[in-house]
């Protein structure tokens, strides 16, 4: 009996502190997202920023940025158009950008480059203008589950991010930007909203696949930027808040009824790494996003 009850308390104990480190974890996070972005880890190079378009896109971090990184961008930027940067979340690596394959290392989801593709080529399908598309590895980003539950990357990504937007309005203020922000890249995304520089918060934000962005209610975030959210009906993610040890960690899920963002389409059968999926509903809206101007837009949902 007593070996029976120490060992009950030792599971006690050890169930405790896992939820103290996963509180202590959460804590971080969202003090990385309502805190807004630090001081930038990298720099761009302006000539690249205002360079052509290439076919194998144009990588535009400085050489002496951290060789982990890559921030690829296809299509010119023209003047008062429209660019839009897709922020990858877990798994993730430059690996996968220098690589032919088209995928992550899992092997489950569509490499960065290739949403960069999809995207511009689904605005095409639709008559629009393809925008200028940035994929944006701008931090180490976890590489699986138990490496989300850190906050550090958040902090990191959203500085060199909103550091890309401020660079992209030095070229032309009147820009619209688009972060199009991917499962833990939207926490990123959720941090680099509350820059306190107007210049790096960009036009609109699309939060797809998310696990929470530590924000109750869409009214919460900077009121000059335009919230939109999509989840699809065969994505897991969406279990997250629910999770016993777990609930809370990532903060409210932005795709919930009632939190106020603008909801995109999905389609049925939509799964965690099918958001750029060729053909789909999700993908011809998000491309309408990033094509349309916002003062000729119209709800999307």
């Amino acid at each position: 009996m007593t070996k029976r009850l120490l060992g009950l308390a030792i599971a006690v104990l050890a169930l405790f502190a896992l939820q103290t480190l996963l509180a202590t974890s959460a804590a971080a996070r969202a003090s990385a997202v309502l805190d807004g972005p630090g001081t930038p880890s990298v720099r761009y190079s302006p000539a690249a920023l205002a360079g052509p378009a290439a076919d194998r896109g144009v990588d535009l971090l400085e050489d002496s940025s951290d060789q982990r990184l890559r921030v690829r961008q296809w299509g010119e930027v023209e003047p008062g158009g429209s660019v839009t940067v897709i922020v990858g979340g877990v798994g993730h690596t430059a690996a996968e950008f220098d690589s032919d394959d088209g995928r992550t290392p899992t092997g489950r989801a569509m490499s960065l480059p290739q949403q960069a593709r999809a995207l511009r080529q689904a605005a095409a399908d639709q008559g629009l203008r393809p925008p200028a598309v940035i994929a944006f590895l701008g931090y180490d980003a976890p590489g699986n589950v138990i490496g989300a539950l850190d906050a550090e990357p958040i902090r990191t990504g959203a500085a060199n991010l909103t550091a890309l937007t401020g660079a992209l309005n030095q070229l032309d203020s009147t820009l619209e930007t688009t972060w199009i922000c991917h499962s833990y890249g939207s926490l990123v995304c959720a941090s680099g909203m509350f820059t306190d520089r107007p210049e790096e918060r960009p036009s609109q934000v699309v939060l797809i696949g998310s696990p929470g962005i530590h924000l109750d209610r869409a009214d919460q975030a900077p009121a000059d930027i335009a919230l939109y959210t999509g989840r699809g009906d065969e994505d897991p993610i969406g279990l997250a808040p629910a999770l016993g040890l777990l609930y809370g960690s990532f903060g409210a899920d932005p795709a919930r009824p009632g939190f106020g963002a603008e909801p995109i389409p999905t389609d049925p059968g939509t799964g965690h790494s099918d958001y750029f999926r060729a053909g789909s509903s999700q993908l011809a809206a998000m491309a309408d996003l990033s094509a349309t101007p916002v003062s000729n837009r119209v709800p999307v949902g």
